[in-house]
């Protein structure tokens, strides 16, 4: 089977919407199918393109014996809300011109969210291909726009939910990734029958127990002291602030250290927020290989996973979770 996939997010980006995808992209084609990935330019969580996809409007690569073709995204270090739809319409437009013409031939079209403009990329190209339509639900979009104060339930707000129950609408079949994403889905009218929940996972020749890092050890300057470590994203969603005035109440405390790895439209603001209040017990490393992290895991007596107290997180589960 030759199988199409719509993500804005894939490796080499970190995080759990592009392991995900890897990791199928990879299983099916060991399996024996032909996967094809129409994805953007990385640049996430730095918003900064790397300089060998600088300049172009299209680029086709292989990854694992994945055929990944990438087309041009507007992407900004620090974007806010605004800057960050801009980049995720800039993709919608840019799969449809760039790399749609050049897919070939696909048997089913898989798109994932989160946000609807890769869904929709993605029913657009399988109706020009006049194949089946799969939707993988990642993040209930927009709901979590609105949860997290960034969106009123206005008009704009009622169109874009009217848009994404018509794409599940228009799917042949619908995948989440927890029960309470599919309770939601059901509650709004999308078909029981018509959805799937495939949790997220982990990679178990990828992470395994072992003994702490001398490396990482050193880069967190944390030998012989405990770790309390924070991996993933630092953005609206997490509510690292909390993290930073727990390790502020511990400031005394010099048998603990906090890491934090990772980058994020909030990371500014805590690396300030934490030389502010003379934080010496707090460190901060930037994005690190997929492959790195399991030494920091190993290395960590405490990992956190952190999301803000808000109702739309409730059915949330984290990848590191798994991890």
């Amino acid at each position: 089977m030759r199988i199409a996939i719509i993500c804005h997010f894939f490796a080499p980006e970190p995080g759990a919407p592009s392991a995900r995808l890897l990791g199928f992209a990879r299983a099916w084609t060991r399996m024996g199918h032909q996967v094809k990935v129409i994805t953007a330019f990385p640049n996430h969580p730095t918003g900064m393109i790397p300089p060998r996809y600088r300049g172009r409007l299209y680029m086709k690569e292989e990854l694992d014996g994945v055929a990944v073709f990438r087309s041009w995204v507007y992407a900004r270090p620090r974007a806010g809300f605004f800057r960050r739809t801009l980049g995720h319409l800039s993709f919608m437009f840019s799969s449809l011109l760039f790399s749609l013409p050049r897919v070939g031939a696909v048997d089913v079209v898989v798109a994932s969210s989160p946000t609807l403009f890769s869904l929709i990329s993605g029913l657009v190209i399988s109706r020009v291909k006049r194949v089946p339509y799969v939707i993988e639900v990642r993040d209930l979009w927009p709901a979590a726009i609105k949860g997290l104060g960034l969106m009123k339930d206005g008009p704009v707000y009622r169109l874009l939910e009217a848009l994404e129950l018509a794409l599940y609408r228009a799917a042949r079949h619908v995948v989440v990734v927890t029960r309470a994403f599919k309770r939601d889905l059901v509650a709004r009218g999308v078909p029981s029958e018509k959805i799937s929940v495939i949790t997220n996972g982990v990679d178990l020749q990828l992470f395994r127990p072992g003994p702490r890092s001398p490396e990482v050890e050193k880069e967190l300057d944390c030998a012989g002291r405990h770790l309390v470590l924070y991996v993933g994203n630092h953005g609206l969603s997490q509510g690292l602030e909390t993290v930073l005035e727990a390790a502020h109440l511990l400031r005394d405390r010099t048998d603990l250290v906090f890491g934090f790895v990772g980058a994020g439209a909030e990371k500014p603001r805590l690396v300030a927020a934490a030389r502010e209040l003379g934080l010496s017990n707090v460190r901060f490393l930037p994005v690190q290989p997929r492959d790195r992290i399991p030494d920091f895991y190993r290395t960590a007596d405490i990992c956190l996973v952190s999301l803000r107290n808000l109702p739309i997180f409730e059915g949330f589960i984290p990848s590191k979770m798994f991890e």
